[in-house]
């Protein structure tokens, strides 16, 4: 029996690209049961239902996985990635920590491995000495601060007006949008694109402008684990995550 099909491959790939999540699933659970042992296939599930937040489940099929000698170069990355972002979700930080030295040179970016090295180390109430990765974001895991939030959604820090592709009106508040986020967002629907932020999708009205357009979306990034809001603009749903409507909640507050 072939340990892999390559057309079904093809078909997930798809799916994944189109951001039909619920289908990629439904079809890459089909697939490990007929090819148990082909773990590409089975690390690649794992990393997409991490990134949906259906941790149990990620467990129970990372749990399955026997890695063989030959298996190991292909699909070891794959798999040490989905094993720090389960750990880190299951706010297992010092078993995280331990993973993440013994495997240290799987690593394929260094920010990547400071982010997280940081983020276990602030939960785990150890003062970071390495001096981590520089930058914004770093500076909000080993210290969060929403005065430093606010100031950099606002666009007040060189560093983000660098980079920004989405605008909010002048008329918009701001202020009242973050604090309506802030009260809602545990609540909110959730993607996990890296390994200590997610993103989470809400719409309010006249909001702003992305890539020049108007758009009624923000988008918004947290700390995993956290409603510690890291960034929030205007934008459009990259991942296809069910949207929270805050229109009504954010006109209230900013009449009063």
């Amino acid at each position: 029996m072939s340990k892999y099909d390559q057309k079904s491959i093809d078909k997930i790939n798809n799916e994944i690209s189109r951001k039909n999540w619920d289908k990629a699933v439904f079809l890459m659970g089909k697939y490990i049961t007929l090819y148990p042992k082909d773990n590409y296939v089975r690390s690649l599930y794992v990393n997409i239902l991490l990134k949906l937040g259906k941790r149990e489940m990620a467990r129970r099929v990372l749990d399955d996985t026997v890695l063989r000698e030959d298996d190991v170069t292909k699909t070891f990355a794959s798999e040490y990635y989905a094993t720090i972002k389960l750990l880190a979700q299951e706010e297992r930080y010092q078993e995280c920590l331990d993973y993440l030295y013994s495997h240290e040179n799987s690593f394929k970016f260094k920010n990547d491995y400071y982010y997280i090295e940081s983020f276990c180390k602030s939960r785990l109430g150890i003062k970071d000495n390495s001096n981590g990765y520089p930058g914004y974001i770093y500076q909000q895991i080993v210290g969060y601060s929403e005065e430093r939030a606010k100031a950099y959604i606002a666009g007040e820090m060189e560093e983000y007006n660098q980079r920004k592709k989405g605008v909010f009106n002048k008329s918009f508040d701001i202020d009242a949008c973050f604090q309506v986020i802030k009260s809602k967002i545990a609540d909110s629907d959730k993607f996990y694109p890296g390994l200590v932020y997610f993103e989470s999708v809400f719409k309010c009205l006249n909001c702003g402008n992305y890539m020049g357009r108007p758009t009624d979306l923000i988008m918004v990034n947290g700390l995993i684990n956290s409603d510690n809001i890291i960034n929030m603009l205007p934008g459009k749903n990259e991942h296809n995550i069910k949207v929270t409507d805050i229109t009504e909640e954010v006109q209230r507050l900013s009449l009063k």
